[in-house]
């Protein structure tokens, strides 16, 4: 459980990241394209975050 508990901590700090450097693309963006590509990634990424955090709330046999 610990160790489910230090990977869901380092999965949480490398999304605060993403989410970090993915404002600061869009708020330097000069096109909607560039915004766009931002928010798509972003996005990904959330639905990765998602799916760990979504493994880690199922029960365990």
């Amino acid at each position: 459980m610990l160790a489910e508990l230090a990977a869901l901590g380092e999965a949480s700090g490398r999304f605060h990241g993403e989410v970090a450097r993915h404002a600061d693309r869009i708020a330097r963006a000069d096109t909607l394209e560039s915004v766009a590509g931002a928010v798509q990634e972003l996005v990904g990424e959330a639905r990765d975050i998602e799916a760990v955090f979504g493994q880690a709330q199922r029960p365990t046999r």
